[in-house]
């Protein structure tokens, strides 16, 4: 039954992510907000770099503690940033949290086209502790995704 209910889970997910999704290109950040990126490409994404690239809106469904709930979420896809910063031949990326946690994405993690940066749930900006921002990476365990993300290192 467990099984079925994560197999239903998925395909659910996949299809929210498929056909709930919306594409803008407008000003969305007014807040200083930054990203370092490092390894093969070494620079800091502001605001500025934010409200050029393309946004999307899209649900994601998500547990906690055995709670389900839905991100409504705003943000730019990882694979928007990383073209926007020109990571050619990468290989994976660790990404790190404020607090220090962090994670390993192999390169089959990066080819995942609905991994996205959320600046907004809900309308709103990412709480304290969530944001400002929160890697989402919907088909992979939790603990793929990344709160208060202060880090994105290139790995060759």
């Amino acid at each position: 039954m467990k099984k079925s209910w994560s197999k239903a889970c998925v395909v659910l997910c996949g299809l929210v992510l498929l056909f709930g999704c919306s594409t803008t290109a407008q000003s969305h950040l007014e807040q200083d907000i930054s990203l370092e990126i490092s390894g093969s490409v070494s620079q800091t994404l502001t605001s500025d770099d934010f409200n050029k690239m393309d946004w999307t809106e899209v649900d994601i469904p998500r547990t906690s503690k055995d709670t389900e709930f839905v991100v409504k979420a705003k943000g730019i896809l990882l694979s928007e940033v990383l073209d926007y910063v020109q990571a050619d031949a990468v290989s994976g990326l660790v990404v790190t949290a404020q607090d220090g946690y962090s994670q390993e994405y192999d390169q089959q993690m990066l080819e995942e086209q609905q991994n996205i940066l959320v600046f907004f749930d809900d309308g709103e900006l990412l709480d304290e502790d969530s944001g400002p921002i929160w890697l989402i990476a919907p088909n992979l365990p939790n603990n793929m995704s990344i709160k208060q993300l202060i880090n994105i290192e290139l790995l060759p």
